[in-house]
């Protein structure tokens, strides 16, 4: 989805791509009556980014801007960017994924992957695991210590 500014002002369009976006512009210096409003906008600088077009005429700005639609998360179910899925198309937020103790999807365990895992996410993924691994370890010493000197395990808890 793309909305349009034309000189900082929202334009109260929303459109599914950014060709009808485009379109639009086309039509909006059409109507303010310029001579040929695909060379104007062909002759225009341009500045793409990731998630926005800038146009500069030398009597507008017009900034085609891309809207996320948002998702829900698969785990907790807030409200995410759909830019935040996994490769396996599961979209789970950050807050989920930093806490997370294993590197694979939480729904259908596949290898964690997606555009937004960094390595610093990763890392920290890896961490949790060997955190876990850790504790359960040192569980299981402290039990069998307790076992060693005569203390019913099932009676501890």
């Amino acid at each position: 989805m793309f909305f349009v500014k034309i000189e900082e002002q929202i334009q109260e369009f929303i459109f599914d791509t950014k060709k009808e976006a485009i379109m639009y512009i086309v039509d909006f210096l059409d109507r303010k009556e310029f001579d040929d409003p695909i060379l104007t906008l062909k002759n225009a600088k341009k500045n793409n980014t990731e998630n926005e077009d800038i146009i500069v005429t030398e009597d507008y700005t017009f900034k085609v801007i891309k809207l996320f639609r948002y998702k829900k998360c698969s785990i907790c179910e807030e409200p995410i960017p759909s830019n935040m899925n996994l490769n396996c198309n599961h979209y789970v937020c950050k807050d989920c994924i930093l806490n997370m103790r294993k590197p694979e999807c939480p729904i259908c365990r596949h290898n964690l992957e997606g555009k937004f895992i960094t390595d610093e996410i990763y890392c920290k993924i890896l961490n949790n695991h060997e955190v876990d691994k850790m504790n359960e370890e040192n569980h299981d010493m402290a039990l069998a210590l307790m076992t060693a000197i005569g203390y019913n395990p099932n009676e501890l808890y």
